[in-house]
C-alpha cells in the first residue's frame, strides 16, 4: 500500500488551503480549453502526487467518487432532496507534467459527462435503497473499497452572504466517507475566491497539511521544483563561502602562530629569530 491506502482508524483529520482568486482559475482553463472545474481536478491530482512521491512512494493513478448532478436545468422543486449520482474518476496522480496532468483531468471528466454511468448508478443507489439494511450496507462498501474518497465541487454564492447582518467571510466544506475511504476533497467556491478542504484518516495520512502547503523536493514527473533548485543554489553558495572562510581562518593562524614563535625565540635570544630585527643587549653596571 502506499501513502494513502491502509486500514483507517477512528480519529479524523481536517485541513484547507488558503483561498485562491476564481479569476486566476478561470485564466488558466481559458488558456488550456479546460473548465474551472478540470483545472481544479488537476490541482488536486498534482498535489496527491506530490504527496506520495515526497513519502517515498511511486504516484499512480488513484480512484476517487465524484458527484454527478441528474437535475438538469430544471427549476428546483419545493421539496429538494437529492437527484445525483457517484462515479469513479481515475485521478490523473501518475508522474506526470502539469499540463499533460490537466489535459488528463480534462479528457477524464469529459468522458464521465458522455457516459451513461452516471444514470445506472443512480438507479442501482435507488434499488439498494429498497433492500434489506444489512445488504444494503455490504453494496455500498462494496463500491466505496474502490476508491480512495470522495471529491466533490460545489460552486457556492459569486457574492457575499451575510448572517444576523454579519457578511460571511469565508465556506469551507469536508466530504463524508465510507467504507476504507481515507482522503475526502471538497472544492468550494465563494465570493470570487476557492478554497480546497482535505478530511483524511489521521492513523494512514500522517501529515495531511502538506497536501495543501506542500514540502516537495521534487516535481511528480520527477524535476526538481524551481523553488528547490534556487534553495539547493543557495545551499551551495553558503557551503562555498564557509569553506573560503575557513580556509582563510586556517592560514591566519598559521601566520600568527610563525610571527608569535619568532617574537618568543627573540626574547630569549636568538637574534635571528626576527628578521631585520636586532634586540639590544641589556646594559651593563652604571
Amino acid at each position: 500500500p502506499g501513502p494513502l491506502l491502509g486500514q483507517p482508524g477512528l480519529a479524523k483529520r481536517a485541513v484547507w488551503s488558503r483561498p485562491r482568486p476564481l479569476h486566476d482559475i478561470k485564466r488558466v482553463g481559458r488558456a488550456a480549453g479546460a473548465t474551472v472545474n478540470d483545472v481544479l481536478v488537476g490541482a488536486v491530482s498534482g498535489a496527491i502526487a506530490g504527496y506520495v512521491l515526497g513519502r517515498g512512494g511511486d504516484p499512480e493513478d488513484l480512484t476517487t467518487m465524484v458527484p454527478v448532478n441528474l437535475r438538469g436545468q430544471e427549476p428546483l422543486p419545493r421539496e429538494l432532496g437529492n437527484k445525483f449520482a457517484l462515479v469513479l474518476l481515475p485521478l490523473p496522480t501518475s508522474r506526470l507534467a502539469p499540463l499533460q496532468r490537466l489535459t488528463e483531468a480534462k479528457r477524464r471528466m469529459d468522458s464521465i459527462k458522455q457516459s451513461p454511468e452516471a444514470m445506472l448508478t443512480f438507479g442501482i443507489i435507488n434499488a439498494i435503497g429498497r433492500t434489506n439494511p444489512d445488504v444494503a450496507r455490504f453494496v455500498v462498501d462494496f463500491f466505496a473499497a474502490k476508491a480512495i474518497g470522495v471529491t466533490t465541487n460545489v460552486a457556492g454564492p459569486l457574492t457575499g452572504r451575510y448572517l444576523a447582518g454579519t457578511r460571511i467571510e469565508a465556506v469551507l466544506g469536508w466530504v463524508p466517507g465510507s467504507g476504507s475511504q481515507t482522503v475526502g476533497v471538497c472544492i468550494f467556491s465563494y465570493y470570487g475566491v476557492v478554497r480546497v478542504g482535505f478530511k483524511v484518516d489521521a492513523a494512514v495520512v500522517t501529515e495531511p497539511e502538506t497536501l495543501v502547503h506542500p514540502r516537495v523536493f521534487a516535481t511528480a514527473d520527477g524535476g526538481l521544483t524551481p523553488k528547490m533548485t534556487f534553495t539547493i543554489l543557495v545551499c551551495m553558495a553558503g557551503m562555498a563561502l564557509l569553506w573560503l572562510t575557513l580556509v582563510r581562518f586556517e592560514l591566519a593562524t598559521k601566520s600568527a602562530r610563525a610571527r608569535i614563535g619568532r617574537v618568543r625565540r627573540a626574547l630569549e635570544g636568538d637574534e635571528t629569530a626576527v628578521p631585520g630585527s636586532r634586540i639590544a643587549p641589556a646594559a651593563g653596571g652604571r
